[in-house]
């Protein structure tokens, strides 16, 4: 198993999007300060606003695409400007578009260590209109940043859920503090996972109760724990677990079963995706025998448990870990996963001094 240096999990990347949106709102109407800065944030979600309202539709450098509604600005108190949001919009165009893009400036200067990089503005005009460049399901936050001035900057954003996780993520509107506090009230499934191994799909549909499957073995002071996407190696030292570091799960999955290619002639290499030297010739019989013989990975996992996400991003290299891994008894029961679909049970058996998957239970459609 080749570790690679820790990083941590993306929190856009992490969940389903209405998790992470749920979360997000646990902050609503909470003071947060940002970094250094001295603004405060807070936000709230919204009903959509007027479809004929005027809105702007930004893209970040680094960004997801998100239309905004600048709702008041504080052009006396930074400009001395007798001015309001309302007087901007029955402005000339050109002069209207210039102001427009000193306001959205000031306003992101407002927000230090951004990762998504300056805004543009690449459309604007009613929302009705501005609200079909970004998709469906737009969700809005109404946004105000005070102590920018003497009087608070409020606009309403409108992005999908995933793009908002994308902001969190990427420190935008919501600072540290938020992305530690999602970490800790997001939970994250891990699985202690007996290993992998590759089947054909032919291979796979004639499973059937009774089977035996001998598996891979790791060493056994040597556990793996699947999280987020990544399979963490754990290494027993005395009376603790110490984490080695992590792999992503499909670079994890390979290098073990170029191990077990390599020891048997049972199990053909993975197919390399674009290499089909019958492809002119093939039939439409020929191209369903092939597709059987295509391979499918296959997980065997005992145990399941829900961890904060802010325990497995503290999983690095060198970090002890309290763990208590399931006994490898013979008659434990195994869950047996493709792409992480349940499609089967097994009970744990020993052959030979090998761990094996004797077959209990197999789905006619995953789980």
């Amino acid at each position: 198993m080749t570790i690679a240096h820790w990083h941590p999990p993306a929190l856009s990347g992490a969940f389903k999007d209405h998790e992470l949106w749920n979360a997000i709102l646990s902050y609503r109407d909470v003071p947060l300060s940002h970094g250094g800065s001295t603004a405060a944030f807070r936000f709230s979600a919204i009903d959509p606003p007027d479809p004929a309202m005027p809105a702007l539709l930004l893209q970040p450098d680094g960004g997801p695409r998100f239309a905004a509604i600048i709702d008041a600005f504080p052009f006396t108190a930074l400009f001395g400007a007798d001015l309001d949001m309302h007087d901007v919009r029955d402005l000339p165009p050109a002069l209207r578009s210039c102001i427009e893009e000193g306001v959205v400036r000031t306003i992101w200067d407002a927000i230090p260590e951004n990762h998504m990089g300056r805004p543009q503005i690449v459309a604007s005009g009613a929302l009705e209109t501005v609200s079909r460049q970004i998709g469906e399901g737009v969700q809005w936050l109404s946004v105000s940043i005070d102590r920018v001035a003497a009087e608070p900057v409020r606009l309403s954003l409108g992005a999908t859920m995933s793009s908002f996780g994308s902001l969190v993520a990427a420190r935008a509107f919501a600072p540290a503090a938020v992305n530690r506090g999602l970490a800790e009230s997001l939970a994250a499934e891990a699985c202690h996972t007996l290993g992998s191994l590759r089947l054909t799909y032919r291979d796979l549909a004639g499973l059937r109760p009774g089977d035996v499957i001998a598996l891979p073995q790791l060493p056994p002071d040597l556990i793996v724990l699947r999280a987020q996407g990544r399979a963490h190696a754990f290494r027993r030292t005395d009376e603790t677990w110490v984490c080695l570091g992590h792999e992503v799960t499909e670079r994890y999955r390979r290098s073990l079963l170029e191990r077990v290619n390599s020891m048997s002639d049972d199990h053909d290499p993975l197919p390399r995706i674009g290499e089909d030297p019958h492809q002119e010739s093939a039939t439409a019989e020929t191209q369903v025998a092939a597709m059987a013989e295509l391979g499918v990975i296959i997980d065997f996992d005992i145990g399941r448990m829900s961890i904060p996400l802010a325990q497995v991003q503290a999983w690095q290299p060198g970090t002890i870990v309290s763990l208590d891994p399931p006994a490898l008894d013979n008659g434990v029961e195994v869950a047996i996963r493709a792409n992480g679909q349940l499609i089967g049970t097994g009970d744990l058996i020993r052959i030979d001094g090998r761990i094996g998957v004797r077959i209990t239970r197999v789905m006619s459609s995953p789980a």
